[in-house]
């Protein structure tokens, strides 16, 4: 079903791919590094290239980026071997449209593919 979703969408959300305690690792990191939501900074934050680029100080950013299970679900998407992925680009920063919550979005890129990974606090 969820290769059917990328097929016929070109995108899929995957619920327990990663562990969620890197993920609760990296949003901690990510709330230290960016300013809250309802902040002043946060209202003129406009630089997309202002967050986290692989390979970044943040180890769990890194970890997130090079997780094994994230590399064989890209894999299997692609329908190829995981030592055929080339990652091209890595990154991660705020979203402010929400109020509530730091949304952290790491995109991963292979020459073939972009795909979006969410994470919500």
């Amino acid at each position: 079903m969820q290769v059917r979703e990328w097929v016929e969408k070109g995108f899929v959300l995957v619920d327990g791919l990663l562990p969620l305690s890197l993920i609760q690792r990296l949003a901690k990191s990510a709330r230290r590094r960016f300013p809250a939501p309802t902040s002043d900074e946060a209202q003129h934050l406009n630089d997309f290239g202002a967050g986290m680029t692989f390979p970044d100080e943040d180890p769990a950013f890194n970890e997130l980026t090079l997780h094994p299970r994230l590399a064989e679900a890209v894999a299997q998407l692609l329908t190829v071997a995981i030592h055929e992925l080339r990652l091209t680009q890595s990154d991660l920063g705020p979203n402010m449209v929400d109020q509530r919550a730091i949304v952290a979005i790491t995109t991963i890129k292979t020459n073939e593919f972009m795909s979006t990974t969410r994470t919500t606090r």
